[in-house]
C-alpha cells in the first residue's frame, strides 16, 4: 500500500521509475503553467493529426499552438533558470546549417529581383 502524503501547492510528488516515492521537486507555477499549456497543445496536436482524416486547418492550428506552447515554455525556463532553449535543435529537422544558408540566400536573390528595378525594353524595330 501507497503511503498517501499531503503536499503544498509549491511541491509536487513525482513519480518516477528510478526515484521511487519520496523525491520531492519544488517546480515554478510558471513553469508548471508553461508545462501544461505545452501537454495540452501536443494533445490536441496529436489529436489532429492521428485522426482517420486529417483537417488541413485543424493540423495547422494545432501546429501554431504547439510552437507558441514550446516558445512559451523555453522563455519560462529561461527566466527561472537561465537555460537555453531545449527546442533548438527541434527547429529545422533534417536540414543541415548549410543547406538553410543556401536557402536563404536564394530567397534573398529572387526577392532581390522580384523588388529591384523594372528594365525599360524597348519596340522591336521592323
Amino acid at each position: 500500500m501507497r503511503p498517501t502524503r499531503s503536499l503544498s501547492t509549491k511541491a509536487k510528488l513525482l513519480l518516477h521509475p528510478e526515484a521511487g516515492w519520496g523525491m520531492m521537486f519544488v517546480m515554478s507555477k510558471k513553469i508548471e503553467a508553461a508545462l501544461k499549456d505545452l501537454t495540452k497543445a501536443l494533445k490536441k496536436h496529436a489529436k489532429a493529426a492521428g485522426g482517420r482524416t486529417v483537417s488541413l486547418k485543424k493540423s495547422q492550428r494545432a501546429s501554431a499552438q504547439v510552437a507558441a506552447a514550446a516558445g512559451a515554455y523555453a522563455e519560462a525556463v529561461h527566466a527561472k533558470s537561465g537555460l537555453g532553449n531545449p527546442f533548438t535543435d527541434m527547429l529545422e529537422p533534417g536540414l543541415e546549417e548549410s543547406t538553410i544558408a543556401s536557402l536563404v540566400a536564394e530567397r534573398d536573390q529572387i526577392a532581390k529581383g522580384l523588388t529591384g528595378p523594372i528594365p525599360v525594353q524597348h519596340a522591336a524595330a521592323s
